[in-house]
């Protein structure tokens, strides 16, 4: 509707996000073009790697979030079409309409929650990337009235990813939805957000989340809720091709 034909957003080479956005672009005719940082390689990422080079994306790959950085006004000239440079979205889509879709996640547990499927929460944990996954999950569980606190698990060093974005990306969704009509009257502050520091990184999201219910032990009063954000099982492993940047 804002009359663009090509969308830009970034991410790993592992990035469930940027093959999202591909797949969802060319379904709604719309080309996509990716910078893809390089990320530690199992079996999942070249997998993931695999996908994305068939997805029909543009695909620029760099070593280093620095390099891409450098790159991102250049890999914009060169996607321009019209007079006009692609739309650009936020890295794991962590924007306030991005999160909404975690604030449905959040209702989905309180309904689950309701039906006697599972108790409240006390705690859920999840990987934070980009932030969008925590915040959304924080501003639906106040939503729903659930008492449930969110401890997300930074697993990358690229963005500022504290309680305090969190939360203002939290209220930032809250105000999008008055917009549309919703009467949300939550603010989030940084205590509905829990954190863990001293987290040793590793190539796999959800492994570092598992690791820090494990390390905490005991200090996670009542039922915890270990949230599953991976992207899709590997099929047949295959050799990745070296980044051309």
């Amino acid at each position: 509707r804002r009359g663009f034909s090509t969308m830009f957003t970034v991410g790993g080479i592992g990035t469930q996000w940027g093959l999202a956005a591909a797949l969802y672009g060319r379904e709604n005719g719309l080309r996509t073009v990716l910078g893809l940082v390089e990320q530690p390689v199992d079996e999942r990422v070249v997998e993931q790697l695999r996908r994305l080079e068939a997805s029909g994306a543009a695909i620029h790959r760099y070593r280093s979030v620095g390099r891409l950085k450098l790159a991102a006004p250049w890999i914009m000239m060169r996607h321009s079409s019209g007079g006009r440079m692609p739309y650009c979205l936020p890295a794991g889509g962590s924007s306030p309409v991005g999160a909404l879709g975690y604030v449905e996640a959040a209702l989905e547990i309180a309904a689950q929650v309701e039906r006697g499927v599972m108790p409240e929460p006390a705690t859920i944990v999840t990987a934070v990337g980009s932030g969008g996954t925590a915040a959304g999950l924080a501003l639906g569980l106040r939503i729903a009235g659930l008492r449930t606190r969110v401890m997300g698990v930074v697993v990358n060093d690229s963005f500022r990813l504290d309680t305090m974005t969190i939360s203002r990306l939290a209220n930032q969704t809250a105000a999008l939805m008055r917009t549309r009509g919703a009467r949300v009257t939550i603010e989030i502050k940084p205590a509905d957000l829990a954190t863990t520091l001293g987290m040793e990184l590793e190539p796999v999201y959800t492994a570092k989340a598992l690791a820090t219910i494990r390390s905490m032990g005991a200090e996670l009063a009542g039922p915890v809720l270990c949230l599953q954000t991976h992207g899709p099982r590997p099929e047949t492993p295959s050799r990745a091709p070296k980044p051309r940047s």
